[in-house]
């Protein structure tokens, strides 16, 4: 794993105030919708319990009025018929329910598979607790699951005890997978009895309403379940929110009741959890997720537009990538005589523009070193046109250099 300096580095900024930061993965500032926050404070503090609402200890699993109109906006806008108000409890956001599902459910020693590449912060969760990772490839219909049968099949000793998936615009990777996958590794989950973190966060980010991806929990059996799904409200409300939710069988909704967490301090951010559920009942937080579904097409386009254009420039440069259909990410696949971290300073340094090298989302360092991760949702499209630009007149100059020659 990077260590913390470049960890910060990479997540806040590189470079100077000109270097185009296509590494930075978070939500368009442009959208963070404050004022629409502020108008449902106004309307929310006016209900005559708003101090209790607001103020008081919450209720653990999270305000039912809220956990009712999460169930109306998964079933509307995702399908996600599996949905309760019981199925559901309310979280500080997805990598907070990720930590409270190792905690109750995993042990130090236990083995967790990843996809790889992977959303490389999860891999200090998995670190706190002391569990062994092992990363499963992924290609264009995501995680490889033919792959992970084989190994349960051919080596008895190796059982995971859960299976930690990005499955829906993954990071870095912006791969779904596909139906048939998903529903393979539900099964597989049941036969060598794992269970599934799916980490949904761009579910409702497809940038197509009519191409919608489906839930893993769409998946589960309700008489065997498995699969825990995890979202959040930092990318389709703002990361300052602090709240997302878990969607599984009540069953372990009631076991993660019981952890010394909520025991001890009640329902997780009830300020804002009462804000939310103005936002949701009013119907501006399924509007709002439109025009994100918009604005981040629109931005991928930008940016993969003007990656054909540059490319084409230049057809001695061998660069490939699948384009995504939502979420936050591109995945460039570069020539192999080129170490992205290498080249990362180089283009920070040389060309003014930033990207996440691939190496960072693997538990094997040595793995997808000729691999970068760029972001879309940060910038604005004339940004983002710049930033291709100025990414393969790095990638042209970097591969024209001598032989031997040192920059």
């Amino acid at each position: 794993m990077p260590d913390s300096d470049s960890v910060s580095a990479t997540l806040y900024g590189q470079g100077g105030a000109t270097t185009i930061q296509l590494s930075k993965g978070h939500p368009n500032p442009r959208l963070l919708p404050l004022d629409a926050v502020a108008d449902a404070f106004t309307q929310s503090r006016a209900q005559p319990d708003a101090a209790v609402t607001h103020l008081q200890y919450g209720a653990p699993q999270g305000p039912a009025a809220l956990r009712a109109q999460l169930v109306r906006l998964l079933q509307r806008e995702a399908g996600v018929q599996s949905a309760t108000v019981e199925s559901l409890m309310i979280t500080n956001g997805s990598g907070q329910a990720l930590d409270m599902i190792c905690s109750v459910f995993l042990s130090p020693g236990d083995t967790v598979v990843v996809e790889d590449p992977t959303y490389f912060l999860a891999f200090y969760t998995f670190r706190d607790y002391h569990l062994n990772v092992v990363g499963i490839p992924t290609d264009q219909k995501g995680m490889q699951v033919d792959l992970l049968e084989q190994r349960l099949i051919e080596d008895a000793s190796f059982r995971p005890a859960l299976v930690y998936t990005i499955p829906i615009c993954q990071n870095p990777t912006g791969v779904t997978m596909s139906q048939e996958r998903m529903q393979r590794l539900v099964e597989l989950s049941r036969r060598y009895h794992f269970k599934i973190a799916s980490d949904e966060v761009y579910l409702l980010l497809a940038f197509e309403a009519s191409e919608q991806p489906r839930s893993l929990r769409a998946f589960d059996d309700p008489n065997d379940p498995t699969v825990l799904a995890m979202n959040s409200f930092s990318k389709i409300l703002g990361p300052g929110v602090r709240l997302g939710w878990i969607e599984a069988h009540p069953r372990y909704i009631e076991r993660l009741l019981l952890t010394g967490l909520l025991l001890s301090g009640g329902g997780l951010n009830p300020f804002m959890a009462a804000i939310v559920t103005e936002l949701l009942g009013s119907g501006f937080q399924r509007s709002h997720i439109h025009l994100l579904r918009r604005h981040y097409a629109a931005a991928c386009k930008a940016l993969c537009d003007n990656l054909d254009r540059y490319l084409q420039m230049h057809p001695s440069i061998r660069v490939s990538y699948e384009r995504p259909q939502g979420g936050f990410f591109v995945w460039l696949r570069l020539p192999e005589q080129i170490d992205a971290a290498s080249f990362l300073d180089y283009s920070v340094r040389e060309h003014g523009v930033s990207f996440f090298e691939g190496a960072r989302f693997t538990s094997n360092s040595v793995h997808h070193r000729h691999a970068i991760r760029l972001c879309f949702a940060w910038l604005e499209p004339a940004e983002l046109a710049e930033g291709a630009k100025r990414l393969v007149e790095a990638l042209h100059a970097y591969l024209s250099r001598p032989r031997g020659h040192v920059i």
